[in-house]
């Protein structure tokens, strides 16, 4: 299932919030002779920030990302801010949506000349492969005679490969390798120290004379004696 909803289903009230985003989102781009999608109010002044992610050094899949809406009313009627919703789709093809995320319902007024903040969480799919795809954000908002939708971000995105959390399996083996490791040159280094021992050992015994030690005795003379 290609679908990914971060939170869990908007309640009954908020349907409609749900139904608009995702006309919208499906329809960036009507055919000729249709207007299905809904225009922004140029009364709405936006502006955006990704609170935890640099936009252009990418996206991990399956990590929260969230970015955060600055919705300014510079009109002279007050707006109702319903929801925010998000999308994921192939970069070549707008109209190919690869992921819907859940649309939040915020329910807030805003009166002219106030300026809110609207914070949006979403989470790419963790088996998303890494690449290039087409990342957009949508506020649905209304006045007391229409409804409106701007879409304040709407760009290609590049997605990595994802993070490789460090597990303790991973620290024991990492350590078992460095033990043996040095084992290994503790072992090697005794044993060059032990032959270097003997054959010092056996140099001594072959320079020292075996019969050095029978000097000055009786022995000696009658080796001596044997001799002559």
């Amino acid at each position: 299932d290609s679908q990914l909803q971060l939170l869990p289903e908007a309640d009954p009230e908020a349907n409609e919030e749900q139904h608009v985003l995702a006309q919208q989102q499906q329809q960036q781009q009507p055919p000729a002779g249709q207007q299905n999608v809904l225009a922004g109010s140029p009364d709405a002044d936006t502006s955006y920030i990704f609170s935890d992610v640099v936009v252009e050094e990418g996206f991990y899949p399956g990590a929260v990302s969230h970015v955060v809406l600055g919705f300014k009313n510079t009109g002279q009627r007050p707006f109702g801010f319903s929801a925010i919703g998000g999308s994921l789709y192939y970069s070549m093809d707008a109209g190919y949506v690869l992921e819907n995320y859940t649309a939040i319902k915020y329910e807030a007024t805003i009166h002219p000349g106030e300026e809110y903040s609207f914070t949006y969480p979403f989470r790419l799919h963790p088996m998303l492969n890494e690449g290039e795809y087409g990342l957009r954000f949508t506020a649905i908002y209304r006045d007391e005679f229409n409804t409106f939708a701007t879409t304040f971000f709407n760009e290609t995105v590049s997605v990595l490969e994802p993070h490789r959390d460090l597990h303790i399996t991973d620290i024991l083996q990492f350590g078992l390798i460095v033990a043996v490791i040095i084992l290994a040159i503790y072992g090697a280094f005794r044993s060059l120290s032990g032959s270097k021992k003997q054959k010092f050992s056996n140099k001594a015994v072959e320079e020292h004379s075996s019969e050095d030690w029978l000097k000055g005795t009786a022995v000696e003379q009658h080796i001596n004696k044997k001799k002559q």
